[in-house]
């Protein structure tokens, strides 16, 4: 290969050739100076390194942004007016992006710069009109100063375009307008999603029947689609016993999968589908856990279908575990509870079907149940006190001593049943 020369002659054509090499090799440092104080910065995880990399990139607005986030993380007071100067800078270096300005609002507000603050927010504002975040932050702001009008409708905004804002939005607004639902709406609006977080707020202010006004005015089709607060309200009504309006709330929410729960019925009455521990359908059989007595489904003796419940206490021991469902019921109707069973046990201890209010755990109907050599039909008339609209119904032995009483032998239960008058 031949090798050529190149001569560059002297006078003026060399010094600039010269000049040149040294501007290029001048920018080649900046630029590698640059690069290396950004990539120091931005992947800093203490104020020490990410000060380098500002030091080293002083035109980057992300470097003092990122010193600045990690200063303010220290709550020292001189960090924080050290990192509000870094959201200074970064917002001077980079004025035509929403994100510093969102950043310097913030940090202004919490130095106590209210008026800077707002004027930094709507500057976000200015530069990203749809943006959630920024007419949150705004709002916000807004909010806190006493400019409920400006301020929520911001908020409404931002709930509006994110969905995640709504349930804040709304805990806010019931915070500051003391659960006042009609100055709410007036403020947030009337959207499905703002009227189910609603919802929610009222029933953890026990406001259950308001609760339940909100969440039917939403239109059904629109219920589907809002499962996160329709489970909030399912469970807060659950646990006040209201298992009629849990199951209807459920139900519209679209929270049951398969074997939905109905009012008035009892689930899986001739148990021929499995009773699984643990199961998460709070309205069919329950185990209460423990060994003794054994229970499960046993299909050598059953009155009807595949399968009965037995309760098998062996050859003897002391203590039992209830078997129990949940029931949604009608205020004040009359109902007929019917079941069959086969009983061979050996004990001084009764047992029972209990049925107890969900509200008050207050007994409403017992239905005894004796030794018996074939299946017999049992079962009792009961009517729904008043403020009531979920019963419980136990399957229990009763009447031991502290010390607990022996029990022995097997019982079988099938074909329950629940009729209204």
């Amino acid at each position: 290969m031949q090798i050529k020369t190149l001569s560059i002659p002297n006078g003026p054509r060399r010094l600039s050739a010269v000049a040149v090499c040294i501007i290029v090799a001048v920018l080649a440092l900046l630029v590698t100076k640059w690069s290396f104080g950004h990539a120091t910065a931005i992947n800093a995880s203490n104020i020490e390194v990410a000060e380098l990399g500002a030091a080293l990139a002083p035109s980057d607005p992300q470097a003092h942004l990122e010193y600045a986030y990690l200063l303010g993380k220290t709550f020292l007071p001189a960090d924080q007016d050290r990192s509000l100067v870094e959201f200074e800078k970064a917002a001077a270096l980079a004025p035509a992006n929403y994100q510093t300005w969102l950043a310097l609002g913030r940090a202004r507000e919490q130095s106590g710069d209210a008026a800077g603050s707002e004027a930094a927010l709507r500057k976000a504002l200015e530069l990203a009109p749809n943006y959630s975040r920024v007419q949150w932050a705004l709002g916000n702001l807004l909010v806190r100063q006493g400019r409920y009008g400006d301020g929520f409708g911001y908020l409404r905004n931002a709930a509006a375009s994110d969905p995640v804002f709504t349930n804040p939005a709304a805990a806010s607004a019931w915070q500051i307008l003391g659960g006042d639902t009609a100055k709410i709406r007036n403020l947030l609006g009337d959207s499905p999603r703002t009227n189910a977080a609603l919802s929610v707020l009222l029933s953890a202010d026990k406001r259950y029947a308001d609760a339940l006004d909100v969440w039917r005015a939403i239109p059904d089709a629109e219920k589907k689609g809002l499962k996160e607060p329709g489970q909030a309200l399912y469970s807060k009504l659950l646990d006040a016993g209201l298992y009629r309006s849990a199951i209807e709330v459920g139900g519209t929410a679209g929270l049951f999968s398969d074997n939905a729960p109905a009012t008035g019925a009892v689930s899986n009455g001739g148990f021929e589908s499995a009773i699984t521990p643990n199961d998460p359908n709070p309205f069919t059989w329950a185990i209460t856990e423990g060994s003794y007595p054994r229970i499960g489904l046993n299909d050598a003796q059953k009155k009807s279908g595949s399968y009965s419940l037995l309760m098998n206490f062996g050859t003897g021991d002391k203590g039992s575990r209830p078997v129990i469902q949940k029931m949604g019921v009608e205020t004040g109707a009359t109902y007929d509870l019917r079941f069959y069973y086969r009983s061979e046990l050996r004990t001084d201890a009764k047992v029972v079907c209990r049925i107890t209010s969900a509200v008050d755990a207050n007994p409403i109907a017992t239905v005894p149940v004796t030794s018996s050599g074939d299946w017999t039909e049992a079962g009792t008339t009961f009517a729904v006190p008043a403020g009531t609209e979920g019963i419980e119904l136990k399957l229990s032995v009763e009447g031991c001593p502290a010390n607990g009483c022996s029990i022995a032998g097997n019982i079988w239960f099938d074909d329950f049943s629940l009729t209204k008058r």
